[in-house]
């Protein structure tokens, strides 16, 4: 492995590292509003009722997350991944999409 592969691999897991107490937050109910998330993996998130407006969830992979009754109004949703995940009851107003 060349050194650019390594360093790369480093800032991915440090990345991923990062993620996970912001996903705890998350599920626990505390929100995020403003957050910056993009590129994380929240798959399988259980975030009903999270605020989360204003987020950076850009290339978020929120695939299966349950995000029913959450408030992403503001959110900047572009190319996140959401193939089966719940949103019954979001508030998507002024998100990019």
């Amino acid at each position: 492995m060349d050194a650019a592969t390594k360093e790369a691999t480093a800032i991915e897991l440090a990345h991923q590292a990062e993620q996970q107490p912001t996903a705890a937050r998350i599920a626990a109910g505390n929100g995020c509003p403003g957050c910056d998330l993009e590129g994380l993996s929240l798959r399988g998130l259980a975030a009903e009722g999270a605020d989360l407006s204003g987020a950076n969830l850009r290339e978020t992979d929120l695939k299966s997350a349950a995000l029913s009754g959450a408030n992403l109004s503001g959110a900047d949703l572009r190319r996140a991944e959401m193939e089966r995940a719940v949103m019954a009851g979001v508030s998507l107003a002024g998100a990019r999409l």
